[in-house]
């Protein structure tokens, strides 16, 4: 609530400095209600006038797992409004406002709408973008987990295929769950290893990877990784699960 205030000030320069100050600590300590947190920050640097600042932290929010919060298990008794999506909708107009068209904002858009339950309007608007800009790697991510999410797996693997830049770290995470998918666990430990090195506190990945030596009955080896994803994310329900299972 207190950072919701500052954004809706009338532009108090130590206001924002504040608030962004404890939204980047958010960040940087959390996992869960990562993607909002991002999301707000992106808001806030946009109202200081923040340009390259807020192109950054966008480029972190899209290449994340739209879905990462909604695998956390929560205290919906502990209020969190301003990181409620009937809340943080109103950012992605605020950010896009007065700005010239770009992959990135075409991006976001496609996210927002995502987030607000709209599939195919979410599908269209990154489909007309991947056709208007191309090659680009948060694009190709987004339209791949849209793709997977729909049920289209078969397009969401052609386009693995077809897109294999190690940047495009939300479409890998999506190859390695179609990998899974259709059990073939060498291409799976080889896409979340590759993730791992980029990003070593990759939920999903350690996911994967717990799930993997699980199967292959390296048990301890297991539980390791399992322990290891829950120092970072302790509420994150899939490595819970693997816990309880293990």
């Amino acid at each position: 609530s207190l950072i919701a205030y500052h954004l809706d000030d009338d532009g108090n320069s130590e206001r924002l400095q504040k608030a962004s100050a404890e939204v980047e600590k958010y960040i940087a300590a959390n996992s869960d209600y990562k993607s909002e947190a991002l999301l707000l920050l992106a808001g806030i640097q946009k109202k200081m006038g923040q340009e390259l600042e807020m192109v950054s932290t966008l480029q972190k929010l899209l290449s994340l797992d739209p879905d990462s919060t909604r695998e956390h298990i929560h205290d919906y008794q502990i209020h969190r409004e301003v990181l409620q999506w009937s809340y943080l909708a109103n950012f992605c107009d605020r950010i896009a406002s007065k700005g010239s068209e770009s992959a990135l904002l075409s991006g976001l858009k496609t996210y927002c709408l995502y987030q607000k339950g709209e599939m195919k309007p979410a599908l269209d608007a990154v489909e007309l973008a991947r056709n208007q800009y191309g090659k680009n790697d948060i694009l190709a991510g987004l339209h791949g987990f849209l793709l997977l999410k729909s049920g289209r797996l078969a397009e969401a693997k052609a386009l693995t295929v077809v897109v294999t830049s190690p940047d495009a770290l939300l479409l890998q995470e999506i190859k390695g769950e179609i990998c899974e998918s259709e059990k073939d666990w060498n291409c799976a430990e080889q896409t979340w290893n590759s993730i791992l090195e980029r990003n070593p506190s990759n939920l999903r990945s350690l996911e994967g990877q717990a799930r993997i030596l699980a199967i292959r009955g390296q048990t301890e080896k297991a539980r390791d990784i399992v322990r290891r994803g829950l120092l970072i994310s302790p509420n994150y329900r899939p490595l819970i699960e693997m816990k309880e299972a293990l």
